[in-house]
């Protein structure tokens, strides 16, 4: 498959490290913010937010611990017939998913920023983290 020439572009300067960021289509989601608050108020390791994993496609991760290669997508919708439960979508998450995973990415899914999702998070960061000393 040949991708167009802004795309060739862009995978180009993002393997020299001269890419910018992606822009932000939408603001956060509540979900979003709601797991950012909570994340805040346990004092979590930072996370880059919508970060880009892939080299080549552009799928991005809601956050990400980049030195413990830990990724948490968030799953909205879930309960109303959403994008993440519909066919399509469903499908696209999973070709997502593994190709993170296949790159050495522990990648958590979460449909609600609860405080054990959040310690879920927390641990899986803190044990992968151990695991590299």
């Amino acid at each position: 498959m040949k991708l167009p020439a802004a795309l060739q572009a862009r995978v180009r300067d993002t393997m020299k490290g001269k890419a910018s960021p992606m822009p932000r289509e939408h603001a956060r989601s509540k979900l979003e913010q709601e797991w950012e608050r909570r994340w805040a108020l346990l004092s979590g390791p930072a996370l880059a937010a919508e970060y880009r994993f892939h080299p080549v496609r552009l799928w991005r991760l809601d956050f990400a611990h980049i030195e413990s290669r830990v990724g948490i997508e968030l799953h909205g919708g879930t309960w109303v017939k959403g994008r993440h439960t519909r066919g399509g979508g469903f499908a696209a998450d999973r070709e997502k998913i593994n190709a993170a995973q296949l790159q050495g990415w522990l990648v958590l899914e979460f449909c609600a920023a609860t405080w054990e999702a959040i310690r879920q998070a927390m641990d899986a960061i803190a044990k992968r983290m151990e695991a590299q000393r």
